[in-house]
This record gives C-alpha cells, structure tokens and sequence, in this order.
C-alpha cells in the first residue's frame, strides 16, 4: 500500500505563517525541503536562538530563530494519506523494527531531493542504476509524489529510460493541482505506469472521479470487494499477494506494469499481506 510517510534524519521545523503550513529544512544544509499540514517528531528539542531573538528585537522584522528540532526519525505527512493508512501503515512499523531501514530510505530520499531536469547527476543517477532493468517499481515504499518538482523528476526519470517500465502508485490524485499535473505529464508517456492508489476508506465518488478520468488503479484493504463500487468493472488479482507466489514484481508481466495494454482503466487489487 502506498501511503505518504516518509523518513528523515536530523531536520528542523518551525511553523510557516505564509504558507500556513510547517516547514521542514535539512539541519546538514540549512535548506527547507518539505512542508506539512502535520509532522511526528521524536526526540524533539524547542531552540530558541539568542542571537536571531535580539536580532528581531533590535529591528522589529521577524525571522526563523525558534524551531523543534529532532536527531531521530520524522514522519512528515504531505496530505496525501487517508485515516485507513494512518491505522495500517507498515512503514511506521518497519522503521521501529529495523532502524537501518529508516536510515537507507533517507539517503534514497536525500539523493532524490537533489535531482532535477538540469542537473547532470540525474542522468548519470539513472543510467547507472537502471541499465539492465526493464520493470521498476518507483519508491517501494512511501509517496512518490509528494509536490510539483517530483512530477518533473518523474518525468525526467522516464524520458532518460524510455526502454524501462515505471509503475508508480501515488496518492497524490488526492491533491486537484497534482492530479491535474499528472494526467498531463505523465500519463502520456507509454512507460509511465501510474496507479491511482485506493483503500476502502475512499469514497464512491473518488472512485468515479479516477475511473472516467481513465486512472489505473491499485486497491488494497478489502478481499471481498471483487469489482469497482461505481461501474462493476471486475478486478485482476495480484497473483503474488493472492497466489502468494515467490518472485519480484517485475518479472509479473501483467497487472501493475502491462496495464496499458490490458485496460486504460485496468484495477489491480492486492490481497492483504
């Protein structure tokens, strides 16, 4: 399941009051990198800086000199995620269970931040990394698209490996301007396979919404539910969480990567595992 938590390391955050949301910067960089309706912080410390409080009060004009700040974890919800994710998610867990694994997905997050359409590593990045590979599941776990920029970075990602399939479930359709953004720029592409990821948390009309808009979709959370709630369209099994067959989900050649040439509007439903 796709949710829209991810993990990163020694940050610091303080509350944006023009864009009304928390703000996220690097503590190696100084650099702000997320911003969130909410965030959980562990190990929390409240800073005040002396030096940037006098500072506005010598010049009456407001700066960043008070912030929490955090040397452990911190999951940042970038307003994707429904209240079913909130109750199951498994990366909250896994993090708890295997800090390590926290610690690789934020060096994978660091080096994705950094990526852009005009910078040289990207392509270097990509054709190393995807040179012998056809299928690739973008992000294992948590949200792909989590702005604008990563919708570009998609892209980007795509045209540089026009010989490699990208199947990407996201929740980010739940945001009007993304889904918008998505249908035009990555959709088109023929190896762009985006999903649009569903639990039974979501409404009939969200449903609708996605299905006439021609989104494929990925559903999890409910085996009884054997065809879409709005047009009855049924729906392919992953055979590897309902056969409980061994292997990677690259080497399926149907369902998630071949739904294009199965059913512009194909849905996949995954078992609960």
């Amino acid at each position: 399941m796709t949710n829209d938590i991810i993990a990163l390391h020694k940050c610091e955050a303080y509350f944006n009051l023009h864009k009304r949301l928390f703000s996220v910067r690097d503590r190696r960089n100084g650099k702000v990198f997320a911003h969130a309706k909410t965030l959980t912080l562990f190990d929390a410390k409240f800073v005040v800086q002396p030096a940037g409080r006098a500072k506005v009060l010598r010049e009456k004009k407001k700066n960043v000199h008070a912030f929490v700040r955090s040397d452990s974890t911190t999951h940042i919800d970038v307003g994707h995620r429904t209240d079913y994710c909130d109750e199951t998610c498994y990366n909250v867990k896994l993090y708890k269970l295997y800090p390590n694994m926290a610690k690789r997905d934020d060096r994978c997050e660091t080096i994705w931040q950094k990526l852009n359409r005009h910078n040289s590593d990207f392509t270097k990045f990509f054709s190393r990394k995807t040179k012998q590979t056809k299928r690739v599941r973008h992000m294992t776990r948590g949200e792909a698209i989590k702005d604008i920029y990563d919708v570009y970075r998609v892209k980007t990602m795509c045209l540089l490996n026009p010989d490699t399939t990208w199947w990407i479930p996201t929740r980010a359709w739940r945001d009007a301007r993304l889904k918008a953004l998505i249908e035009k720029e990555l959709m088109p592409l023929d190896n762009c396979a985006i999903n649009a990821s569903l639990d039974p948390s979501n409404t009939k009309d969200e449903w609708k919404m996605l299905i006439d808009s021609e989104w494929n979709i990925m559903f999890y959370g409910d085996d009884d539910l054997t065809s879409d709630p709005v047009y009855e369209t049924p729906m392919f099994k992953c055979p590897k969480t309902w056969k409980k067959l061994k292997g990677h989900c690259s080497d399926c050649k149907a369902g998630c990567f071949a739904q294009k040439t199965i059913n512009r509007t194909a849905i996949v439903h995954l078992s609960q595992h």
